[in-house]
């Protein structure tokens, strides 16, 4: 393989594992996620303004949102465990909205505002929305920062480095499970193209695919074994290798090919 081959490999993992976060991001950190959770907060917090049968009712119903709001999900097509540093990211999040939720109504209180704990929470959660693009951004970064992991060793896998197999096996190392359909789409193959490079890869050890329940009917999900996984981590590595010990003075150049010549000097 050429250094120009490996960067031009190389260019077409980093794409595909971009589109990957990207629809990960898009179907499931979106502000119409947040809703149902956000009425429930406002529901939640306006009991407090409210007295007797009415606030009960009022947090009865903040209740009931919180644990119909996870069925009204659809299947995203992208699929990633929740790892320490989400939880983190997500508690960070909480905090941020019940510390804001505190400081707004004391200042509603100290303003002599009617409604203060309803005007606080209305405050917050237009704060919370507001500082939602920085939580997928964080996002992003670390989802990318986890995909530039390097193993410990390095080697070429001619069974990965199919045309067909290569963008399969660079999609889904950016999740924990790929929808089929959206896959397919990524990728750019047909149905039956799909389900033979998937049937190689599944009799090689590389991905396992499994079922999923939706709300109207079942998907199906492809990810990697820990065998592959490692696998592709190992191969990416020896591409990147080859890209760098062939760059100039050294240095590790992984954008796209150039798409012609120099000119000849005149």
């Amino acid at each position: 393989m050429s250094p120009d081959d490996a960067r031009s490999a190389l260019h077409d993992i980093r794409r595909l594992q971009g589109a990957i976060v990207d629809g990960h991001l898009r179907h499931s950190f979106t502000p119409r996620h947040l809703l149902p959770g956000m009425a429930a907060v406002l529901l939640l917090f306006t009991s407090f303004d409210l007295q007797g049968g009415w606030g009960i009712a009022a947090r009865t119903a903040a209740c009931v949102v919180f644990a119909v709001t996870p069925a009204l999900v659809v299947t995203p097509p992208v699929q990633r465990d929740v790892t320490r540093a989400d939880l983190v990211l997500a508690l960070s999040w909480v905090a941020g909205v019940l510390g804001g939720f505190v400081a707004f109504r004391v200042i509603t209180v100290a303003l002599g505002l009617p409604f203060p704990a309803t005007v606080a929470a209305l405050a917050t959660i237009v704060a919370g929305l507001a500082a939602y693009p920085a939580i997928r951004r964080a996002r992003r970064r670390r989802c990318h920062r986890e995909l530039r992991a390097r193993p410990a060793n390095a080697f070429f896998d001619e069974i990965l480095h199919a045309p067909a197999r290569l963008p399969i096996l660079a999609s889904l190392t950016a999740a924990t499970g790929v929808e089929a359909g959206f896959l397919r789409d990524l990728v750019g193959i047909d149905d039956a193209g799909l389900r033979r490079e998937l049937s190689f890869l599944f009799q090689a050890g590389y991905v396992r695919v499994h079922e999923r329940q939706g709300l109207h009917h079942s998907h199906t999900y492809v990810q990697l074994t820990p065998w592959g996984r490692h696998s592709f981590a190992c191969h990416v590595a020896a591409l990147e290798d080859l890209v760098t010990v062939a760059a100039p003075h050294g240095g590790s150049r992984q954008g796209p090919p150039a798409s012609s010549k120099a000119a000849p000097a005149a």
